[in-house]
């Protein structure tokens, strides 16, 4: 079942989002195994991530390999909760 994340890095940059994905080897062209899509916003306060998965499994292998980047650029890791959810519906324009 294909599933919405969303999560707030307090106090992260977008330089060091742009590190994170560079030392992670993700880019549009790489995408991590199971991504649909991926949208990055800066708020006053760091970042908000929403992204949607084609299942909670990848996500979270996604997760377990990317921790170690997160912790090499970010130093300790702020307290990040991802919100995970069954996804019920998409409007988009293709």
């Amino acid at each position: 079942m294909a599933v919405a994340v969303t999560a707030v890095i307090p106090g992260a940059t977008t330089d060091q989002y742009d590190e994170i994905n560079r030392e992670g080897g993700i880019s549009e062209s790489s995408l991590p195994e199971g991504l649909v899509a991926h949208y990055a916003v800066k708020t006053e306060d760091g970042l908000r991530i929403f992204d949607i998965w084609q299942s909670r499994e990848q996500f979270d292998q996604f997760m377990e390999r990317l921790m170690p980047t997160f912790s090499k650029v970010l130093g300790d890791v702020p307290q990040m909760q991802p919100e995970v959810g069954e996804l019920h519906n998409v409007f988009a324009r293709k």
